[in-house]
């Protein structure tokens, strides 16, 4: 079966490595430090999400069936994506989706929280290997 998830996370880690140089190196002496601000705080959403959802897609049931992938998966895109926009494209009206963006996000941490509460491990589980 394909890993989709695992895809999506290695998506969004490219994209924000990719437009985080791009906003350090290639727009720095063309935005403010609010909007560098900007963009460093959607990089490090949008790499911190990848990662976690690299995590996930080790799991196939949590990762198929969950809505938690579809919170971050949000979540990235509006909050990251909304502040890529404002920033580098100069829409400020882009502002007003991104808490929805955060609340995706929220959302994803707290189902996330319950999931594990929810598990039980037992000492026959395999460790993470990458």
């Amino acid at each position: 079966m394909v890993n989709k998830v695992g895809f999506l996370a290695c998506i969004f880690g490219w994209t924000a490595i990719a437009i985080g140089a791009f906003g350090a190196h290639g727009l720095s002496h063309q935005l403010s430090v609010r909007e560098l601000n900007l963009i460093q705080t959607a990089f490090e959403y949008q790499l911190i999400h990848a990662v976690v959802l690299l995590w996930l897609s080790r799991d196939r049931a949590m990762a198929l069936s969950s809505f938690i992938v579809i919170c971050f998966s949000g979540g990235v895109f509006l909050f990251s994506g909304s502040l890529y926009l404002i920033a580098i494209m100069q829409i400020p009206n882009l502002g007003m989706i991104t808490p929805f963006g955060g609340i995706g996000l929220l959302t994803g941490w707290f189902l996330l929280g319950l999931r594990c509460l929810r598990t039980k491990i037992t000492a026959t589980d395999e460790p993470i290997n990458f």
